[in-house]
């Protein structure tokens, strides 16, 4: 494993709280600014040993109401791809310089709009909680 994937793998296991095998990271693929709908682009898509899809999505400039709309298309389109690519679960991570201003809200959301599918999860996260990653990632 080389040093640019431990930021990443410090944040899929220590912030996320994914379990998963160290040897999954030696195959991390990331795609910046992922168009999935003419107006939903996706920050940062990491594909983490073509098993586990993480969406990162900044959600700094928008009214708290607009994730009734966002945030359901994005689990959406994070299923579509998960299950499209053979992937085994899929992390949305919402990153905000105040989540705590809509957490409930998003996780209500979340919960609607899973159903029973138990290899999807929902992170709320500060931008405080990433900027390193953010940093190493940029690199």
């Amino acid at each position: 494993m080389d040093s640019k994937s431990e930021p990443i793998k410090f944040f899929v296991k220590d912030i996320l709280g994914c379990q998963c095998e160290d040897s999954v990271f030696e195959s991390i693929v990331q795609e910046k600014e992922v168009r999935l709908e003419p107006e939903l682009l996706v920050n940062r898509v990491l594909i983490i040993g073509n098993r586990l899809l993480i969406y990162l999505y900044f959600f700094n400039n928008y009214n708290k109401n607009d994730l009734d709309v966002i945030l359901p298309k994005l689990i959406a389109h994070g299923r579509a791809w998960r299950e499209d690519r053979n992937l085994n679960r899929f992390r949305l991570v919402i990153i905000s310089n105040d989540p705590t201003e809509f957490e409930t809200q998003a996780n209500e959301i979340f919960v609607k709009n899973i159903g029973n599918d138990e290899k999807i999860h929902l992170h709320v996260l500060s931008e405080n909680d990433i900027n390193l990653l953010i940093t190493e990632m940029n690199k």
